[in-house]
């Protein structure tokens, strides 16, 4: 089936859609326009009266800021149009070279590694169809969460007032939905009451936001396709212009970074540093979050213990002094429950110092030693990753004593590129787990030969 006949189709896109590429090439042209410029100039001059400036790694992280506010609001307001609705990725804050262009990225606030998110924007005198497709290495979970209009959730344009943090209009999780045994689903919303329908939601007769996000536990996992597309015939305005987005975008990015700048203060009543507020329910059972600063010199650590409560997704995350996630670079910004080691109790203790060499060897050589056995065992306790650390460590030696020196060296280049910082779980080493089958034979054979050369003469 051909993705036009079938956006879900398995040769359709998933996040590289036509609507997305062409709205990162029509941001692109908005972004570089003179009189957007200049606004974003008048922005970042006002946020250097912030809080977060009066730091060196505000100040350094200020500019970085302005523009994936500007990212993400330009994509909100491309894809702005409730008569034609499309799918938009954002935000994404990593910067993207694909489709013969580089996106810089986007960003709100806290966005996670793990999470891909997407927006829609629909209006309750419309009627639409929301359909998705999982994959089989699905998410751990994924959430539907209706909010107000962004300009009216985020205070953006004619002056408005921001709402209340959690002021959503409602959620469907995934667990709430009827999900066919292939991984399709489908979505009616409108303003009728859903009466008793599964997978339906009722709009208010206003403007509203759908924020979908996956979490990846795994990094393995994918996310799904998704489409939406009308299913009444009722008169559509024309299309904005380049010119009227680009305005709206002059219009909202001052408020939208205004508001991350203010929220950020205000959060969890601004915690005392090296603290943690909440937890807070997050409406719709989305789950629960907590929020705090670090201030650390160079020879101290923070310690947080965390008890998950056997949620099927957790993470710890580190953000930036405005509240945007961190470029990955060389070390650590986040780590979910699939990439912990429980204590004994369940629990996770969190470690976080700008140095820790103790923890970077002993993390290398874990992943190595394991490396030469089946690899990480997810959600294992830390005596069995020892165990499966001398076990790959025997393993290895058998391969230096029988002299396979070449094996073992393509053995080690498979989990090179990823040692230091992420445990070689399965998935990464199957391309391994034939040398070592083939060494385990290879060991065998020269021991057999070893034995004959041993045994006496016998005529």
């Amino acid at each position: 089936m051909s993705t036009a006949a079938d956006p879900l189709a398995d040769d359709a896109p998933i996040l590289a859609t036509p609507f997305q590429l062409e709205a990162e090439k029509l941001a692109l042209t908005i972004m570089a326009r003179a009189d957007v410029q200049a606004a974003v100039a008048e922005t970042r001059a006002q946020l250097r009266d912030d809080p977060a400036s009066a730091r060196p790694e505000g100040r350094a992280a200020l500019d970085r800021a302005v523009a994936l506010w500007l990212g993400d609001i330009t994509l909100r307001e491309i894809a702005f149009d409730h008569a034609r609705p499309q799918i938009i990725h954002s935000p994404a804050i990593r910067p993207r070279t694909w489709h013969g262009h580089t996106f810089p990225g986007s960003g709100t606030a806290g966005d996670s590694p793990d999470n891909v998110q997407r927006s829609t924007f629909m209006h309750g005198g419309y009627r639409y169809l929301l359909s998705g497709r999982l994959p089989k290495s699905r998410c751990a979970q994924f959430t539907l969460a209706f909010a107000p209009d962004f300009h009216v959730y985020y205070g953006v344009g004619r002056g408005r007032e921001a709402l209340p943090y959690n002021s959503g209009l409602g959620m469907l999780r995934d667990d709430q939905l009827q999900i066919g045994a292939d991984g399709r689903f489908e979505i009616t919303i409108d303003s009728s009451p859903a009466d008793g329908r599964a997978n339906h939601f009722q709009l208010p007769d206003a403007a509203v936001d759908i924020w979908v996000r996956e979490n990846l536990s795994d990094w393995t996992q994918q996310p799904m396709r998704l489409a939406i597309r009308r299913l009444d015939d009722h008169p559509s305005p024309p299309p904005l212009t380049e010119d009227e987005i680009a305005a709206r975008v002059i219009e909202g990015h001052a408020d939208l970074a205004g508001h991350w700048a203010r929220h950020k203060e205000t959060f969890f009543g601004h915690p005392p540093a090296n603290t943690l507020g909440g937890p807070m329910y997050r409406k719709g059972g989305f789950g629960y979050l907590s929020f705090g600063f670090f201030d650390l010199a160079d020879d101290e650590a923070l310690l947080a213990t965390i008890d998950h409560g056997g949620a099927e997704y957790a993470s710890w995350q580190v953000l930036d002094r405005w509240y945007l996630a961190l470029d990955r670079g060389p070390g650590c910004i986040s780590r979910n429950n699939r990439q912990v080691i429980p204590n004994a109790d369940g629990s996770v203790t969190y470690v976080m110092a700008r140095d820790d060499p103790g923890v970077l060897v002993r993390n290398a050589a874990l992943n190595t030693l394991q490396g030469f056995t089946i690899g990480y065992l997810v959600g294992q306790r830390y005596v069995v990753h020892v165990t499966m650390a001398l076990a790959g460590l025997l393993f290895a030696g058998l391969l230096v004593y029988t002299r396979q020196y070449v094996l073992t060296g393509l053995v080690l280049a498979t989990i090179a590129t990823f040692v230091p910082y992420y445990p070689p779980v399965p998935a990464y080493t199957y391309g391994a787990y034939l040398l070592l089958v083939v060494g385990l034979i290879r060991a065998v054979e020269f021991g057999c030969a070893q034995r004959r050369q041993r045994a006496p003469e016998t005529e």
